[in-house]
């Protein structure tokens, strides 16, 4: 394997997926089922990257399970107002995750967990292409030689 690569792996009777990278290492995977979407990967580093960023996200991400009630509430008493103020709560939540992910790849500008993140950055809802080209144009030569980095220069090259 010439490059590491994420990988989902799925099972039979959950709906769990474990997202892993493969690399050109030693490690250990270990699944517990009563916790398969937290797996624990010994003796990778880009793995505890990966568990790093996700770690991080998912604190971000806690926030919106505080508004959900919230927006229930609103939602059953079609309470426009509440609405509006919940949905830019929201969207004040999102931007900081998106804030996160690319002062996370300026951070790590060297690891090819950068190109991964900036990748499912061209999935998200509302694209920054000029913001991706820029992080992406901070990424070392090897760096850039991965499959990731490969599909966003091809997404840049198209827009």
């Amino acid at each position: 394997m010439e490059f590491p690569e994420r990988y989902a792996l799925t099972f039979q009777d959950y709906s769990s997926v474990v997202i892993f990278i493969l690399e050109n290492t030693n490690f250990e995977l270990s699944i517990n089922q009563g916790q398969i979407n937290d797996p624990l990967i010994k003796g990778s580093k880009l793995n505890n990257k990966l568990t790093e960023y996700k770690t991080k996200s998912k604190q971000i991400f806690k926030k919106i399970d505080y508004l959900f009630p919230q927006f229930q509430k609103a939602r059953l008493e079609n309470d426009a107002k509440e609405l509006s103020i919940i949905g830019n709560e929201l969207k004040s939540i999102e931007k900081e995750f998106i804030n996160f992910s690319f002062d996370y790849v300026l951070q790590n500008k060297n690891s090819y967990i950068a190109p991964m993140i900036l990748r499912d950055q061209l999935k998200s809802t509302t694209i920054d292409t000029l913001r991706i080209k820029e992080a992406y144009l901070i990424l070392s030569d090897d760096i850039k030689n991965s499959p990731d980095s490969q599909i966003i220069a091809s997404f840049l090259t198209l827009h």
